[in-house]
């Protein structure tokens, strides 16, 4: 039975998303840097090392997003396989304080650029598979992530110190396999944004005829589109409501020169559909929480080993970071799958649960930095990961169903660039050394505070919120699932 180039390249992403998350050493980078393989010191690693991927970040993302759409997902997939393996190569042979804040840079072009993995499956797919092949390729995702963990922690637990640095072979050798898989995975003919229509020739900027475009995907191999020219088919939801801008996100303009334009208009649809977006209450809801809260995950899951390096040092007793990231992984799963038999009411209830959630996250970081029972640290980092997992997924469908998949690619871009820039302000303040310096602990301090003020922000506002909806209103809408607009 011959395989067609949709399963075919689903297939391929899949494998290609697992091994370049099956990084067993990723866990266990505090021991490693300051270890007797780099000996580096505690201020080193984590005001002057760790703060550059932060920063590295920040800078690629927007362009990033913008040329990924550009070039057609591939090319950056295949450059984000190349970044990966540059990070584990200077890992295990560079040298410094200076080779490792490269490492971090790096390693950031790598993390900047896995939104061409998460993007790439919605052009490649029709309509009605986007549920499936999104949970595919995000289930991979968190299998690798696990199975790193276990991996990991294995050879950990039957090296102890010496094990650090074969782990960094392993996941070269991983993030290898995905860059050789990369390789194989079909070229896109369109995208979101630049290449609505299927490929352009020699700049005209009229969208191809059929036969065009056919002799245009004679000449490589592409992914077929969908929806045929000649086929009229009935709107989607998301269509629908999309429908007072659709001409003015596909016009063209014809005069002048071609790709000029393409860009032109393409940077003008997307302030359009920016203003759009952002116009509705509910969505700016959500996306406030999604940036705060992401900003502060990313200085948790950034600095964390620093925390469990003081309270139980990898020297002197044994180290469990890759269990418990599995652990972490596995559970934050759980959480998040347990969200669709979870029936009620999210405008109701949403910024209440995201109140209290926040505000529970608040007590844990600050239990975190007080606490030097490291198992006492360990349950209270799972639970603040499953918290963020529950949350998070909740916001992505309360966002992406009200939107087309090109707005939602735009609001997942602009929420994760508010989060980097909220971190790399809060990094360049309280971590970095020129900035207050802090201890580790005292940032797991300002973190928790963070956090409470994140709480008390959709508590006030959900109190707000129900008290103009009436206690009447909440009683009887909190458990139907209309989730209209407000």
């Amino acid at each position: 039975m011959a395989v067609t180039t949709e399963t075919r390249a689903i297939l391929l992403l899949c494998f290609y998303g697992f091994f370049k998350e099956m990084r067993p050493s990723e866990p266990f980078l505090t021991p490693y840097l300051k270890g007797p393989d780099k000996n580096l010191t505690e201020e080193q690693v984590d005001n002057q090392i760790y703060p550059v991927w932060t920063y590295s970040y920040l800078a690629c993302l927007l362009l990033v997003f913008l040329v990924t759409d550009f070039l057609r997902y591939k090319p950056v997939i295949i450059f984000e396989g190349l970044a990966y393996i540059g990070t584990w190569v200077l890992l295990l042979w560079g040298q410094g304080v200076l080779a490792m804040q490269f490492m971090q840079f790096v390693y950031g072009v790598a993390t900047a650029t896995e939104i061409a993995y998460y993007s790439y499956i919605y052009v490649i797919v029709s309509h009605e598979r986007y549920q499936k092949v999104t949970s595919y390729t995000r289930s991979v995702v968190l299998v690798g992530r696990c199975a790193a963990g276990v991996v990991g922690q294995a050879v950990v637990s039957g090296f102890k110190e010496a094990g650090y640095f074969p782990l960094n072979y392993l996941s070269l050798a991983s993030v290898t396999v995905a860059l050789c898989i990369s390789i194989f995975l079909p070229s896109a003919r369109k995208s979101m944004f630049f290449h609505r229509y299927s490929r352009q020739q020699d700049d005209n900027d009229s969208p191809p005829s059929p036969t065009s475009a056919n002799e245009n995907a004679a000449s490589e191999e592409t992914i077929p589109d969908n929806t045929p020219d000649n086929t009229i088919s009935e709107p989607t939801p998301s269509q629908l409501q999309a429908s007072d801008f659709s001409e003015v996100a596909t016009e063209v303009n014809t005069s002048g020169s071609g790709k000029d334009n393409i860009i032109i208009h393409t940077l003008r649809n997307l302030w359009t559909d920016f203003k759009l977006c952002y116009g509705s209450r509910h969505l700016v809801l959500w996306s406030l929480w999604w940036s705060l809260a992401t900003c502060g995950s990313f200085q948790v899951g950034n600095y964390i080993q620093n925390l469990w390096d003081i309270i139980s040092p990898a020297a002197s007793g044994e180290v469990w970071n890759g269990a418990i990231e599995a652990a972490a992984t596995l559970l934050g799963a759980g959480v998040s799958f347990s969200i669709g038999f979870i029936h009620v009411n999210w405008i109701v209830v949403g910024e209440m649960t995201l109140g209290i959630l926040s505000a529970l996250d608040a007590v844990l970081l600050v239990v975190m930095a007080i606490t030097n029972q490291i198992w006492v640290n360990y349950v209270c980092y799972i639970i603040f990961r499953m918290c963020y997992q529950f949350l998070i997924t909740i916001a992505t469908f309360q966002i992406a169903e009200k939107l087309t998949r090109e707005r939602y690619a735009l609001v997942f871009g602009c929420n994760t660039f508010v989060a980097l820039l909220l971190q790399t302000i809060l990094t360049a303040i309280l971590v970095d050394k020129k900035g207050l310096d802090a201890s580790v602990r005292t940032q797991f301090i300002v973190y928790g505070v963070y956090f409470g003020v994140i709480a008390t922000i959709f508590l006030i506002g959900s109190a707000v919120s129900l008290r103009r909806l009436g206690w009447q209103a909440v009683r009887t809408r909190w458990r139907h699932v209309d989730n209209d607009n407000e």
